[in-house]
């Protein structure tokens, strides 16, 4: 590449034109010769497979009658071709019958054959096709000959291309060398002027203009350059003499601005020092590090407090040569992380081991400090101590979780207290059921009973004759029918509420079976079915709805188990369910329903109890889970507080909804399908937990 760029221009203009003549010469005499041995090698195949043809169509007879003479007569006509080298004919079964072989030659044909191929090789081509007539096949021809002739044409076409090309090659050079001249002569003569000019500095010489092409172009526009320097020497030298007029005005000049920028040193300085005091009082510890090796350049009297280190040793060295190595990593870690974000950043927690104080929490915000270039110069950090601030939030924690402790065991206290209400109810109904026996048992005609079995024996000695000649006999019938109706109407009743107390009685000992059951795994996850979570907190609060005369009406989708708390998930089931109650009997309205649904929602399933009782004012609406907020006179503002919390611990979330007064509400626990931070668990290892079936009909009421 030297050699080509110090070459003259008439040279390289000569080595250019031949370079791309020559490329394209040998381009084309490439394509040439690559394109007539495939024309050559294509005609040779075609030509054996021709003649397979021609000696199947020949073979026909030979190979139906088994004519071996015939056959090689046949196979013996390949000697006339030279290229051949060998032949074979095989019969119906794909045996050789007869073959040809050239002299010299060492390749056999193969044993047996059938159907029709080819086979190529470095120097043989071999076809073989079936002999058939019609839809008969009666054998195969294979054919072999060698590719000599081939590859002296190859030879003779290649010859043929490389004198060309030398010719070509020849007529270019002589072209080359004969249009060159047009270009280089006026760069020479362009050449020469430049360089005159630059001998003798004489800017007014010109170059004269041969062609109107681009080099006439090039030699006005160096004439113009040459034009435009001479103006512009003229032009400089005036500037000159101006320019040192101006130099000694300037010079006067700057000696004033010399003395204001030592004034203005000087106020630099007085702010430097007093920042310097600032930051030294400042109350938080304050360093500067250079950016470089992090070597400290500042260290105020806030940090001496906080780490113990005295200005004196802090100044020049750095976090490894201070602290411990732990804490020298961490510290150079940060720092070249704020350095390479050129932003502010803050760590809230960052442990130092203070001489002084022991180990402290501070928190410490870092600012790099940029050039005029964007580069960071500096790393500015404030420090603050926050340990007494953390141990404070430490006790406020646990506080808070005492607090919560207090809450769940409130919140058990709230089922339990569910209970006993319900079983209250219950007792209710019992006594209720006790009564109206004692009533039907005093209204019982057993008084004139007794009379009559008196009466009967009175007259025992001659009852014939009492009943045909008393008339009381008659009376007696009468009685004794009214009597009959009436204890069997009785008797009736009584069966039915010696039923109906039964059935009150296992329904307390279900509550309570119940309580106990779910007393005993609070605070234990376990996979459980929605449907029967809200089937159990509908048993637990629905005592004294039937009574009151209140719908509940379940609208459950089919919702795979989830892993909870039983316990809690009751706890504030069971008060969405005691707070719709009261609602709809405080409404005083007629009709009054509950409908309790599931469904599920993404990867949570959202239990819902709606009511149409009294509803619930909008200013209210994010009140109602604050602790001690009640609208009822004998509520303790607990239960919806407790509720959330537990939702909360339970990964879950509680909200309401009401359009006013009068137009009921909507409670909704949302519970995920999983624990958060829990490992999935395989449902199929628990037991199927039958749906009670009080809700296997949707829509239908708790019986």
């Amino acid at each position: 590449m030297s050699l080509f760029g110090n070459a003259s221009l008439q040279r390289k203009q000569t080595l250019l034109m031949m370079t791309v003549a020559g490329v394209a010469l040998l381009l084309s005499a490439t394509g040439f010769i690559l394109h007539g041995s495939f024309i050559i090698r294509q005609t040779v195949h075609e030509s054996l497979e021709n003649r397979a043809g021609v000696m199947a169509g020949l073979s026909i007879a030979a190979l139906e009658f088994g004519d071996t003479k015939a056959a090689s007569e046949i196979i013996t006509s390949l000697k006339a071709d030279t290229d051949m080298v060998a032949g074979a004919l095989y019969n119906r079964s794909g045996q050789l019958m007869v073959k040809y072989l050239r002299a010299g030659a060492t390749a056999e044909p193969p044993p047996t054959l059938s159907g029709s191929g080819e086979r190529r090789t470095g120097q043989l081509s071999a076809v073989w096709s079936p002999i058939t007539s019609g839809n008969e096949i009666f054998g195969c021809v294979y054919l072999e000959s060698d590719l000599s002739s081939l590859r002296a044409n190859q030879r003779r076409l290649m010859l043929t291309g490389a004198a060309v090309l030398a010719l070509s090659l020849s007529v270019a050079f002589a072209l080359a060398t004969y249009f060159q001249h047009f270009i280089s002569r006026p760069v020479m003569h362009l050449l020469e002027v430049a360089n005159q000019v630059a001998d003798r500095k004489d800017f007014s010489l010109r170059a004269s203009k041969q062609n109107n092409d681009e080099l006439g172009r090039l030699v006005v526009g160096f004439n113009g350059m040459l034009h435009q320097i001479e103006s512009r020497d003229s032009e400089l030298q005036q500037a000159r003499e101006l320019l040192e007029q101006r130099v000694a005005e300037r010079t006067a000049q700057l000696q004033g601005e010399i003395i204001q920028r030592k004034r203005q040193e000087a106020e630099l300085y007085r702010a430097k020092t007093f920042m310097n005091s600032v930051i030294e009082n400042l109350p938080l510890p304050v360093f500067i590090k250079e950016a470089s090796e992090l070597r400290f350049v500042l260290w105020n009297k806030a940090g001496e407090e906080l780490t113990g280190i005295p200005n004196s040793q802090m100044i020049g060295r750095n976090d490894y040569e201070m602290f411990s190595r732990e804490e020298a990593d961490i510290f150079t870690q940060r720092d070249r992380a704020v350095l390479e974000s050129r932003s502010k950043v803050e760590f809230p927690e960052e442990l130092l081991k203070s001489r002084k104080n022991g180990t402290r929490i501070t928190r410490v915000i870092k600012v790099p400090i940029l050039n005029s270039a964007g580069q960071p110069t500096y790393l500015l950090g404030i420090a603050e101590d926050i340990t007494e601030r953390k141990q404070a939030e430490k006790e406020l924690a646990e506080m808070n979780k005492r607090l919560l402790e207090f809450s769940r065991q409130a919140g058990k206290a709230e089922v339990a207290t569910a209970v006993l209400h319900n079983v209250g109810n219950v007792l209710n109904s019992v006594n209720v059921s006790a009564t109206l026996l004692t009533d039907q048992l005093t209204a019982c005609k057993t008084a004139g009973f007794v009379r009559v079995v008196a009466l009967f024996k009175e007259k025992s000695d001659d009852l014939p004759a009492f009943f045909t000649h008393d008339p009381r006999a008659g009376q007696l019938t009468l009685y004794l029918g009214h009597f009959a109706q009436h204890l069997e109407t009785s008797h009736q009743r009584m069966l039915t509420e010696v039923e109906g107390l039964r059935k009150n009685i296992d329904h307390i000992k279900q509550v309570v079976a119940m309580q106990q059951s779910y007393a005993k795994v609070a605070g234990i996850t376990e996979m459980i079915s929605p449907a029967e979570l809200l089937a159990d907190a509908v048993r637990m609060a629905s005592a004294g709805m039937d009574h009151s005369g209140i719908e509940v009406v379940h609208e459950i989708d089919p919702t795979p188990a989830i892993e909870v708390d039983k316990h809690k998930a009751l706890q504030i089931l069971v008060n969405f369910l005691r707070n719709a109650k009261h609602a709809c009997e405080d409404s005083g309205r007629t009709g009054m329903r509950i409908v309790v649904s599931a469904a599920l929602h993404d990867s949570s399933v959202v239990f819902s109890v709606s009511d149409n009782g009294v509803g619930i004012p909008a200013e209210n609406l994010t009140r109602v889970f604050s602790h001690g907020f009640t609208t009822r006179k004998d509520g303790h503002g607990f239960g919806l507080h407790s509720g959330a919390n537990a939702a909360r611990e339970l990964g879950g979330l509680i909200q309401t909804a009401s359009d006013g007064p009068g137009l009921g509400a909507t409670f909704t626990l949302e519970l995920p399908l999983r624990p958060p931070g829990h490992p999935a668990r395989d449902a199929s290892t628990r037991t199927p937990t039958s749906v009670p079936a009080e809700i296997n009909g949707l829509g239908q009421p708790v019986a």
